[in-house]
């Protein structure tokens, strides 16, 4: 287990487009010995030493959800938007409507233009971490604001003028709109993620062409995410993680059933609305199961993030379904003791602890932890995808029988 992990650590400090996550991987190897081709690092005057192990152990929110590793998903959204747009209505356990017929990429002039003062200025690759409010994209979606930003691109909510709606753009990095195998991947994906009709899943559009860049289109649901809920909270209440659990995992079985595996499930990807329904963001920046699970993109982007990764993801292995238990039982131990599994200041410490490292007793840190949320964590943290709950479903049968 400690030669993959040094393989796979080896892997990063040669291969990531990132030169702190070089020197990360190449630190770590050289401290266990094992100096990789960047040569052994030296400890800066004034650098900390990484805390690594217990929960807890954490340095500031950012360090645990975002920071070098950005990944398929690794969008913060701001909490407490205004409750209006797509996904504000509807009873909950309800099958939503599918989505009005996307407007395919190509089948009209594409242009991006901004309103000022009666003319119409080109729009640039560069102006999209802060397009104001007001620009139009395409002569159809209106910014109204930014929601968030992270390692895949800018999110912002629009008003979609052709429907009088208010949907959310999520506007492509330039880094990922240039890679051309990356865009072929995205619309590919976009095609399996459309299989999923899902209350507790977020809807996805399409994918448009600005020339220059890329966005893609999908629902707007008025929430707060769950790392949003945890930075207020820390942790929760074992009752109401179940209730949330149920719908995870419920959500998850849908998109399961249709061969689709998230990979980046985390609490930033977690959405929670009115009267606590929650809805799975980010499902079409995950790969469809089979075929090439690599974790790093050809633009060297690790899809994943690390406090929630599951070993296989890690080392680069085929992925399943059992992946997204694996990060669905870390992220449920951070709901309960306020922390993930692992931590450190370093991300590359965290894969190493996923790759080598026993997950910490629950018990130890919540003495009264429900014995059904124990086995579900307990389980789905082991190493071993062949000993973790097989599927949501198994879950979901025993959790349901818990809250009856």
């Amino acid at each position: 287990m400690v030669d993959l992990a040094r393989k796979a650590l080896r892997e990063l400090s040669r291969t990531s487009s990132d030169s702190e996550v070089r020197k990360g991987a190449a630190r770590v190897l050289s401290q266990g010995g094992d100096a990789s081709e960047w040569g052994r690092s030296v400890k800066s005057p004034g650098e900390q030493t990484e805390a690594e192990g217990a929960p807890g152990s954490v340095r500031g929110n950012e360090s645990r959800r975002t920071g070098i590793f950005q990944a398929a998903g690794a969008t913060r959204i701001e909490p407490l938007l205004p409750e209006l747009g797509v996904g504000a209505k509807g009873e909950a356990g309800a099958p939503e409507p599918l989505p009005r017929p996307a407007e395919p990429v190509g089948s009209r002039p594409v242009s991006g233009e901004r309103a000022v003062s009666g003319d119409s200025e080109k729009i640039q690759i560069t102006d999209f971490p802060k397009l104001p409010v007001g620009t139009v994209l395409l002569d159809r979606y209106e910014i109204r604001r930014k929601i968030g930003e992270g390692g895949f691109g800018y999110v912002y909510l629009v008003l979609d003028r052709s429907v009088s709606e208010e949907i959310i753009l999520k506007i492509l990095s330039p880094q990922i709109s240039l890679d051309e195998s990356m865009i072929r991947r995205f619309i590919h994906e976009l095609k399996f993620n459309r299989r999923i009709v899902h209350p507790n899943v977020i809807r996805l559009y399409d994918i448009l062409e600005l020339n220059p860049g890329h966005a893609i289109s999908m629902e707007y649901f008025p929430s707060d995410d769950l790392g949003t809920i945890l930075d207020r909270a820390r942790c929760l209440d074992p009752d109401r993680v179940r209730r949330f659990t149920i719908q995870i995992c419920q959500g998850l079985k849908a998109a399961h059933d249709s061969g689709i595996v998230h990979r980046d499930i985390k609490p930033p990807n977690i959405l929670i609305g009115p009267e606590e329904r929650i809805k799975i963001v980010d499902f079409g920046l995950a790969a469809a199961s089979g075929g090439n699970q690599s974790r790093v993109t050809k633009s060297g982007i690790l899809v994943g993030t690390p406090q929630y990764m599951a070993p296989e993801q890690i080392r680069g292995t085929d992925i399943d379904l059992r992946t997204d238990i694996y990060a669905l039982g870390a992220l449920l131990f951070e709901c309960l003791s306020g922390s993930p599994p692992f931590a450190s200041d370093n991300p590359v410490n965290v894969l190493m602890m996923h790759l080598t490292e026993p997950p910490p007793c629950l018990r130890d840190v919540l003495p009264d932890v429900p014995d059904d949320l124990e086995w579900l964590i307990e389980t789905s943290l082991r190493k071993d995808p062949a000993e973790r709950p097989q599927t949501v479903g198994e879950i979901l049968e025993r959790l349901e029988r818990r809250a009856a």
